[in-house]
């Protein structure tokens, strides 16, 4: 017979909090992918306004947010599961963000039309940052675990466990 213990508050607490954790990660990423595709694909509304956009600049907001993010999970399975989810947020947050210069009608597309317009125009960004998300959460975790989860060691530490 396969007896297993019912989950305790504190479990159930703790679940909600991870899930917290990752519905927040995958929020500060959409945010930064919905930025880049929109000043992607309207230059000229974005802000700063430019005639095209800075993929250095791109490359620079995409990897600040997915460090922050990398290093605020709590596994690795939690930070790529939010940067895979942070494009398709992404794609939802520069559609909202597109409707405002729809409304001022400096742009004629439809607004149903609008996310497929996006990713259409937009799938160099949205490769660019998927990437950078990858490559910035690894690199995040992988600082979160080396300096702030292992406690770091004297240098006669060091030493001595290299000692053969």
């Amino acid at each position: 017979m396969d007896r297993r213990r019912a989950p305790t508050p504190h479990d159930l607490f703790r679940r909600l909090n991870r899930l917290l954790r990752g519905f927040l990660v995958t929020a500060l990423m959409s945010l930064s992918v919905g930025y880049v595709l929109f000043q992607g694909v309207f230059p000229t509304v974005a802000y700063p306004a430019s005639g095209e956009a800075s993929i250095p600049a791109s490359i620079l907001i995409l990897g600040i947010s997915a460090l922050v993010a990398g290093f605020a999970s709590e596994d690795l399975l939690l930070g790529m599961a939010a940067a895979i989810l942070s494009i398709f947020g992404g794609v939802l947050v520069a559609g909202l963000i597109g409707l405002s210069p729809l409304a001022a009608g400096l742009y004629l597309v439809d607004p149903g039309e609008l996310p497929g317009f996006l990713v259409h125009y937009g799938i160099v960004f949205l490769v660019l940052a998927f990437i950078v998300n990858i490559v910035g959460v690894i690199f995040g975790y992988g600082i979160r675990e080396r300096y702030i989860v292992q406690r770091p060691r004297s240098f006669a530490e060091s030493v001595a466990m290299h000692r053969k």
